[in-house]
């Protein structure tokens, strides 16, 4: 299952040589689609910024993967994509917006990657279990259920809440990192 981003331009072959695209492959069976209302699908290519936000409710959940077309300009006033410009993509599952507006305790992934070939559609993959993100994204999860779970069953026994804590390590996805 695929989806592509919606241009406010018609859409014809002149224009789409002038977008460059990355496809962005989600891995389902890492996702909690059970208590996820939709997908957001953010990135930084080539200076731009680019969000999709993919309702739950819209995708074929007997598939193992999502594609999401990430379309920009290669030219963009400012900066023209060049192999081998870095960009990156990242993908978070949202519940209860309002409830997570304050604490993030949503699964994520994040992922960077070169643009080795501007022409050709370039494919970056989210949410497998081999990402270092995606392993600490899950870690954090998986403590804030077990936190959530927890805390209401100690309230529910009039007990005193839980005093755990979670240390998060942030890493940042623009880090200059050393051209070899």
């Amino acid at each position: 299952m695929s989806f592509a981003q919606k241009d406010n331009e018609d859409d014809n072959a002149e224009e789409s040589n002038d977008k460059l695209i990355v496809k962005t492959r989600i891995q389902f069976n890492n996702l909690d689609l059970g208590n996820t209302k939709f997908i957001r699908v953010i990135g930084f290519i080539n200076g731009q910024e680019v969000k999709q936000d993919i309702p739950i409710s819209s995708i074929d959940k007997t598939k193992k993967t999502l594609t999401v077309d990430l379309k920009v300009d290669k030219d963009n006033g400012i900066v023209e994509a060049d192999s081998p410009d870095e960009f990156f993509v990242c993908a978070y599952q949202v519940g209860e917006v309002i409830n997570d507006y304050d604490s993030f305790t949503e699964k994520f992934d994040c992922n960077e990657s070169d643009l080795v070939n501007i022409d050709k559609p370039i494919v970056i993959n989210l949410f497998r279990t081999d990402s270092m993100v995606y392993s600490t994204s899950q870690a954090v999860y998986q403590a804030s259920l077990n936190t959530d779970n927890s805390s209401s069953s100690s309230n529910a026994n009039n007990n005193s809440s839980s005093n755990q804590q979670v240390k998060i390590k942030i890493y940042a996805p623009l880090a200059d990192k050393k051209n070899y």
